[in-house]
C-alpha cells in the first residue's frame, strides 16, 4: 500500500513539473520565457530561482473579462499562445520569489494557487523546503520576507507601491497591519502596449487614426458630445477592419484623377469640433465652477446650480433622519457609509432655464431622500462617468501619447489583501475577514465572545485563489479596464486594404515594469521606453517618429483639459526607464511543440497545436519566436 501511494504521488508530482525545453519556470496564465525577446535580451530571469529568495520576477498574462480577470486561456503545462476572444483584461505577477517547493511555478501546480498550505503541497509531491522557506513570524520586523506562516506559504512576495492611488501616505491604504507578506517600493510602476512588437521599424508607419486598443467604455468625456462616441466606435471598428480615414487615404492614394482627396476625410467630419459633433445632454456638474475656476462644491451651490430645477430639500441643514448614524442595518452593513444620507427639510425651489439635462439628473439623486447633497464627493462625472474609464479610452497607431494600460496594484484599489491574524477573534472580526468582501464589514458588538484558537490564522483573504472575484484583494496588479483586444479574424493591411492570406500572425503586447526599492535582484537589463521608435531622442520638441510622439510633456494628458493627469505620475512615459519587461505573442497555439521555448513533454509531437495547424490558414514564419 505505501509503495502504490508513493507511485501515485510521483506520478502526480511528474505531471505537474514545469514543462520540459528551455522554459524552466510559470505561473498562472504561462510559461516563461515564451520568446527569443524573453529568453535573450535580459529583462527576465530565464529560469527558477532555485535556491536564491531575492530575485525579482514578473509575469503578465491575459484573460477573459470576468472581474478582474479570473480565468486565462492559457496554462504554463501547455505552453499556449492564444488570445482572448472578446473582451479581455490582464492581470500581472510582480514580486520576489522563492521556489519553496521546488516545483518550478510561482506557487503550487501550474499556478493554480499562488498561496498554499504547506500539507497540500506535500501531499502533492512537492513538500515544502524549510531551510528555504523557513517559519517566520508574521511581524512588521520581518516584513517583506515572509514565505512561511501559520502553515501558509507565500512564495511571491509582492511588490506594491508605497502610497495608495492619490498619492497619500502609507498608512491610508498600504500600511496594512495584518499583511506584512508585501514589499513597499515607492518607485514601482508597471504599464504596457498592445500589438507591439519591440523592434525598430523599418520605415515610417503610415498616418493613421487606427488604435493599437480600446476600452469596453467610452473615454473620460466622449459620452457628452456625439464626436467622442463616434471615435470611440471607430476605434473599435479598428481592431478589424480599415476605419473610414484608413479607405479616404487608400482612395486618394489610388485616384490619379485627384477627385477623391477634393472629398473631405470622413473622420474630420466627427472629429472634436466637427460639423458632426455636437453636445450630448450638456455638462452633468451639479453645481457651476467659481469665477477663477472653483470647485462648485456641495449643494447648495455657492456658484449657482447647472440644473434645470434644485433646492427640492434644504441641503444646507442635516438630515431629518441620518440612514447612516440612524438605522442599526445600514450602520452595521455599510459601517457608516451613508452617514451624511437621508431626508432632508424642503427648501427653496430654484429654476434654471438654460441648465443642463444631465445636470438636473445628477442634482435629482444628490436631493433625494437616499443620497447627500454632495456631487462633489462623487465620480465628479456622475451621469456620464457611468459609461466611461477614467481617462483615454484608447490609444492611436500614429501620435501615441500614452501607454496603451497603466496598471494598479490590486486593480484600482491600492489596496493589499488582509491576512488572518493567528491571535484570538471575536466572532465580528472572523466573520468580517471571511464574508466582509461579499456584505461589507460588520460592526464590532459589546460583549461578542473571542473564537480561540483563531480560525484563519495566515491564511490569505483571496484564499491563494490567482485571480480574485472582484471581492478580495489578491496582491496582484490590473490594467484597470477590460479591452476589446480579439484577435483581429481577418488581418487587413490598412494600405492596401487586401486581406492577408495569415489567418494566424504572431501578435505582439509588451509589458514593462520598473522597481526601485533597495536589495531587489533584477535580470539585470535596464532599457528606455520608447527606445525603438524614438531613435533620434526623447526630449521637449522631439517630434513623432515612428508613429510615437517622443516628447514626455505631451504624454498621459487630460482628455477634457489638457493637463496632466492626476495621476500621471503613475503611468508609463515616453523615455521611462524599466529594469523588467516580459513580452506575450499569441498565434492561437493551443499546446506548444517549440522545444526552443515553452515546448511540453504533454506534446510529444513537436510541433505546435493549434490554429496554425490547420492547412492554408497560416504562413510559415508568421508565428510567434
Amino acid at each position: 500500500m505505501n509503495r502504490t501511494t508513493l507511485t501515485a504521488a510521483a506520478l502526480v508530482a511528474a505531471s505537474l513539473l514545469v514543462p520540459s525545453g528551455l522554459a524552466t519556470w510559470g505561473s498562472y496564465g504561462s510559461s516563461e520565457p515564451d520568446n527569443s525577446y524573453d529568453a535573450h535580451d535580459g529583462y527576465m530571469w530565464t529560469d527558477a530561482p532555485g535556491a536564491e529568495t531575492g530575485h525579482v520576477y514578473f509575469n503578465v498574462y491575459t484573460a477573459y473579462a470576468l472581474g478582474q480577470g479570473n480565468v486565462a486561456p492559457n496554462s504554463a503545462s501547455l505552453g499556449g499562445r492564444t488570445g482572448v476572444i472578446g473582451p479581455g483584461t490582464w492581470q500581472a505577477l510582480l514580486g520576489v520569489w522563492a521556489d519553496c517547493n521546488q516545483d518550478g511555478y510561482v506557487g503550487l501546480a501550474d499556478g493554480a494557487l499562488l498561496e498554499y498550505r504547506a500539507e497540500a503541497s506535500a501531499a502533492a509531491g512537492f513538500p515544502v523546503d524549510t531551510n528555504l522557506c523557513p517559519p517566520v513570524p508574521d511581524t512588521p520586523e520581518n516584513a517583506g520576507a515572509i514565505h512561511n506562516n501559520g502553515g501558509w506559504i507565500t512564495e511571491l512576495i509582492p511588490i506594491a507601491p508605497a502610497t495608495d492611488a492619490a498619492g497619500g501616505p502609507v498608512t491610508s491604504d498600504m500600511g496594512n497591519v495584518t499583511n506584512y507578506r508585501l514589499i513597499l517600493d515607492p518607485a514601482v510602476k508597471m504599464w504596457g502596449d498592445l500589438r507591439y512588437e519591440p523592434k525598430r521599424l523599418a520605415a515610417e508607419p503610415p498616418t493613421s487614426d487606427s488604435c493599437h486598443q480600446v476600452s469596453t467604455l467610452f473615454g473620460k468625456g466622449q459620452t457628452s458630445h456625439t464626436g467622442g462616441m463616434i471615435q470611440h466606435v471607430e476605434c473599435l471598428e479598428s481592431l478589424f477592419l480599415p476605419t473610414p480615414h484608413d479607405v479616404y487615404e487608400a482612395g486618394v492614394a489610388n485616384d490619379p484623377s485627384g477627385v477623391v482627396a477634393t472629398l473631405p476625410d470622413p473622420h474630420s467630419l466627427y472629429a472634436d469640433g466637427g460639423p458632426a459633433d455636437v453636445g450630448t445632454f450638456g455638462t452633468d456638474q451639479s453645481c457651476k465652477t467659481g469665477p477663477n475656476g472653483e470647485a462648485g462644491g456641495a449643494e447648495p451651490c455657492q456658484y449657482g446650480s447647472n440644473s434645470v430645477v434644485s433646492g427640492e430639500q434644504d441641503c444646507s441643514s442635516a438630515p431629518l433622519v441620518d440612514l447612516g448614524a440612524a438605522d442599526p442595518v445600514y450602520q452595521v452593513l455599510f459601517n457608516g457609509a451613508l452617514q451624511g444620507s437621508g431626508p432632508r427639510a424642503p427648501g427653496s425651489v430654484q429654476t434654471n432655464p438654460q441648465g443642463s439635462v444631465a445636470a438636473t439628473a445628477n442634482e435629482t439623486i444628490e436631493e433625494s431622500a437616499l443620497d447627500d447633497c454632495n456631487s462633489g464627493d462623487d465620480s465628479g462625472r456622475d451621469v456620464y462617468g457611468i459609461a466611461e474609464v477614467d481617462g483615454p479610452d484608447s490609444v492611436k497607431v500614429t501620435g501615441k501619447q500614452s501607454a496603451d494600460m497603466d496598471f494598479r496594484f490590486d486593480g484600482t484599489l491600492d489596496s493589499p489583501q488582509a491576512r488572518g491574524a493567528c491571535s484570538s477573534q471575536t466572532a465580528i472580526q472572523t466573520a468580517n475577514f471571511l464574508v466582509g468582501g461579499l456584505v461589507g464589514n460588520l460592526n464590532e458588538v459589546d460583549g461578542d465572545p473571542a473564537v480561540v484558537p483563531a480560525v484563519a490564522c495566515g491564511a490569505p483573504s483571496s484564499l491563494g485563489v490567482p485571480a480574485d472575484a472582484t471581492l478580495y484583494s489578491n496582491d496582484m496588479w490590473w490594467a484597470g479596464a477590460y479591452y476589446s483586444d480579439n484577435h483581429p479574424p481577418l488581418p487587413v493591411d490598412r494600405n492596401t486594404l487586401q486581406a492577408s492570406s495569415d489567418a494566424f500572425p504572431a501578435d505582439y503586447y509588451t509589458f514593462y515594469a520598473s522597481v526601485g526599492a533597495s536589495g531587489l535582484r533584477t535580470p539585470g537589463g535596464v532599457g528606455q521606453y520608447g527606445a525603438e521608435r524614438c531613435v533620434n531622442g526623447v526630449g521637449r520638441n522631439a517630434g513623432v517618429q515612428y508613429g510615437w510622439d517622443c516628447d514626455p510633456a505631451n504624454w498621459n494628458l487630460d482628455p477634457t483639459t489638457g493637463a496632466k493627469q492626476d495621476d500621471a505620475a503613475r503611468d508609463g512615459t515616453v523615455g521611462d526607464s524599466y529594469n523588467l519587461r516580459d513580452v506575450e505573442c499569441y498565434d492561437m497555439t493551443v499546446v506548444a511543440g517549440n522545444a526552443a521555448f515553452e515546448g511540453t513533454s504533454l506534446n510529444p509531437t513537436g510541433r505546435d497545436i493549434g490554429a496554425r495547424s490547420v492547412p492554408l490558414a497560416s504562413q510559415p514564419g508568421n508565428g510567434c519566436a
